[in-house]
């Protein structure tokens, strides 16, 4: 029986009912005091409303549009969100029909501005470059085609807010599987950010400030993390004149990202002429603590050509900072100071200033971790004693008075994460035998029972550091199957194990298969730690993860297994969050990579297989010529670094 298709009236109202509850839905979900359970219910209503509407074949327009990809951004879906913007924007530009049932059906010809900064800001939070330019580039071109006219006012508007959600905050992305690090702006490059960073001074009614500094702050870590500090010395004295004469002057974190990065190259004298030249209204405490800690970092470089120790250099720095622009040293100041003195191998003089200024550092629970943590990686069990003593303090204190701090109009309680975690390190070292580690035999038995109990009372569960030491501590007790309860735990909470723990449960899973294989066991040896990659681990993690597994073969001799891991993912990889790229060559890692490459080639010249070094130079010369376009240049550049070591042991 056929059915019976609505009348024309009957589809009108079926349509307005659907267009105005997902109106409602969306309007209720913007409200700030929304409890997050209800907000995120209503997203989900309101995808489902719009793919009702879809089922049906009502019009879907650019209302429509943007609340689909707002909820599926909302909602954590960031690689869904892109998919329907690259929808939307595929149709617009074919002028494909989105109402079906009308004879003459009519197209959406353009999406909302904010449309394009909801997909922008998904791509931002999964951190791919690529992505992140692509979609930058095709929502300026729609915008500006919509608007008619470059220069029109809401076209520059709307242009700025793309351009802001650019630096947008990040958030964990739960479907990112290795998107462990935090996002860095610097890393769409110096070009595309420069490019920004010119239409925005370009626009008539003046330059955003703001995103002038932050464009102005990223391009001069863009520079100098490619190692191209003279550059951004150029850009820096070049772009901070104009601001120097506009109403807000530089802003501090301009020049702190110019001495950081100096610092970083060991630069410290032009880090040190940066700072004295600047105005001082833009040499804050923070700046100075910036060039402290690039001193510490280096203490062999000279000062001006002078001679001196590392602890002169830094009161020097001090005094000048006190004497220019009257700034007192700060906890950070004085923490800097604490490291400098353990890097010297002077703890005395480390616990000596911790309790000089106790009664400001004893406030600030990073400086609590710093001269704990120096402590405890002495070499002196004095140092150690003492280290344990400052840990039964800190837990007697913050249980009394809390250590606080002021975020905004209110007080909150500061996080000891990191203290625990450093705690957590150096207390249990094999939990196979407690009373062998240092802790248990320094503190008495009732103060070594609360420090385990505070330790399981602060142990944050949302921390992968905090995961990854106490995975390190069961792998080194040999408790391999409770690592790996806890790593499967981490996944089925959406707590992404970071490259680090991968490869520590893959190298404790090889080593317990070569003591298989030498103890006679028919077993693979390999078989466990390739059904741990292939189940548990991101395809971006595949290089590292199959390291210690290439190396162990290689050693060995097993040249056919050698082989088979080499060739099994060969030539690359696509991550899983980068696989709606365009191109799978600007997205694809090498497999192997030239840390691969480089353990089987220093482990078949230590055993002199000649033969096979130059079969895997042969195969790696053939790899680079497919590598070649690739779009991340830093593989490529690595790859022929270690094809060009080796080759010359065979001329």
């Amino acid at each position: 029986m056929r059915r019976r298709r609505l009348k024309a009236p009957l589809w009108g109202t079926a349509f307005a009912d659907l267009r105005r509850l997902h109106l409602l839905l969306r309007k209720a979900s913007l409200a700030k005091d929304i409890k997050a359970v209800w907000k995120t219910h209503l997203l989900k209503t309101l995808i489902c409303v719009i793919a009702d509407m879809e089922l049906l074949g009502l019009r879907i327009g650019a209302t429509e549009i943007a609340a689909h990809i707002y909820a599926h951004y909302s909602l954590g879906q960031f690689s869904s969100a892109i998919d329907l913007w690259r929808e939307a924007v595929a149709a617009i530009s074919s002028g494909q029909k989105f109402n079906a049932e009308s004879p003459q059906p009519s197209s959406v010809r353009h999406l909302f501005p904010q449309t394009h900064v909801y997909a922008l800001q998904a791509a931002v939070q999964l951190k791919n470059v690529n992505v992140v330019r692509d979609v930058y580039t095709m929502s300026v071109s729609m915008i500006k085609g919509a608007a008619g006219a470059e220069d029109n006012a809401q076209c520059r508007s709307s242009v700025l807010a793309l351009s802001q959600a650019l630096f947008s905050v990040s958030k964990r992305a739960k479907t990112a599987t290795g998107s462990d690090y935090p996002w860095d702006p610097s890393r769409l490059g110096y070009d595309f950010l420069h490019q920004i960073y010119i239409k925005n001074e370009q626009r008539t009614s003046g330059p955003d400030q703001l995103l002038a500094t932050r464009l102005l702050r990223c391009m001069i870590r863009a520079l100098c993390l490619n190692g191209d500090c003279k550059h951004a010395m150029h850009i820096y004295l070049k772009h901070t004149a104009s601001l120097e004469n506009s109403r807000y002057g530089i802003a501090p974190e301009i020049l702190c990202e110019m001495v950081g990065g100096l610092c970083k190259h060991a630069l410290v004298d032009e880090a040190h002429e940066i700072l004295s030249e600047a105005t001082s209204g833009s040499r804050s405490i923070y700046v100075w603590n910036t060039y402290f800690d690039g001193l510490v970092r280096h203490p062999q470089k000279t000062l001006k050509g002078r001679s001196v120790s590392l602890l002169e250099r830094f009161q020097e720095a001090v005094q000048d900072m006190h004497r220019i622009d009257g700034i007192e040293p700060d906890t950070v100041t004085w923490s800097i100071w604490i490291r400098a003195c353990f890097q010297l191998g002077d703890w005395h003089g480390a616990y000596k200033c911790f309790r000089d200024y106790f009664a400001i550092m004893s406030r600030d629970v990073a400086s609590w971790d710093t001269v704990i943590r120096g402590l405890f990686q002495s070499n002196s069990p004095e140092a150690h004693a003492v280290g344990w003593q400052l840990v039964e303090e800190f837990i007697s204190i913050s249980a009394t008075n809390p250590l606080r701090k002021d975020v905004g109009s209110s007080t909150v309680v500061v996080a000891d994460s990191r203290l625990v975690e450093t705690v957590l390190l150096h207390c249990f070292p094999r939990f196979s035998d407690v009373k062998s580690t240092y802790a248990y035999e320094v503190l008495s038995k009732d103060a070594f029972k609360k420090v385990v109990l505070w330790i399981e009372a602060k142990v944050s569960p949302q921390r992968k550091i905090s995961h990854a030491i106490i995975i390190g501590t069961l792998l080194k007790s040999g408790r391999i199957r409770a690592a790996l309860d806890m790593h499967q735990d981490m996944i089925d909470r959406q707590l992404w194990p970071t490259k680090s723990i991968n490869c520590m449960i893959v190298k404790a899973l090889v080593l317990a298969g070569s003591r298989r294989r030498a103890l006679g066991s028919a077993a693979d040896a390999t078989r466990d730690a390739e059904d741990f990659i292939e189940r548990r681990v991101p395809k971006q993690h595949y290089a590292a993860a199959y390291l210690p597994l290439v190396k162990c073969a290689a050693l060995d001799r097993r040249y056919v297994d050698m082989w088979v891991l080499i060739n099994r993912h060969y030539p690359w990889v696509v991550p899983k969050q980068e696989e709606e790229a365009a191109a799978a060559a600007d997205t694809s890692r090498p497999f192997p990579d030239a840390a691969m490459y480089q353990a089987v080639l220093s482990a078949t010249e230590a055993t002199a297989d000649w033969s096979e070094n130059r079969r895997l130079l042969d195969k790696l010369r053939h790899h680079l010529n497919l590598v070649s376009d690739s779009g991340d240049k830093k593989f490529k550049t690595k790859m022929v670094g270690v094809y060009n070591h080796y080759i010359k042991k065979h001329i």
